[in-house]
């Protein structure tokens, strides 16, 4: 099974919402988002970032690589947020592959899939 962890700002969370969704139905691979996954809802709700950021880690290190997202379908302007960064630090600090989307391919892919 790939496990693949997607990152970004919650600004590009339709973004973030069609890859999971994409990524989801496909036998093989086992997505993971903040906001989207199940397991990080309950940190979410109750607003325990410890937590939410020990799940994040976590999730980081399980994954066999992250996805970076950092803009959306109609704007290529590009966003990294404050807790985007520091998932990104634990990534470079950790040795975990990061792949940064490429906005056009994704449209791609969705529109396959």
């Amino acid at each position: 099974m790939l496990v693949i962890y997607i990152i970004g700002s919650s600004r590009f969370s339709v973004v973030k919402e069609d890859l999971y969704n994409f990524l989801n139905g496909i036998d093989s691979v086992a997505p993971l988002a903040v906001g989207i996954s199940e397991i990080y809802k309950n940190s979410l709700n109750d607003k325990n970032y410890e937590e939410l950021h020990y799940l994040e880690d976590r999730s980081m290190d399980e994954a066999n690589f992250v996805i970076l997202v950092d803009s959306d379908y109609t704007d290529s302007k590009v966003h990294v947020g404050e807790d985007t960064q520091r998932e990104l630090n634990y990534c470079v600090e950790n040795n975990i592959t990061v792949l940064k989307n490429d906005i056009n391919i994704l449209k791609t892919l969705l529109k396959k899939g």
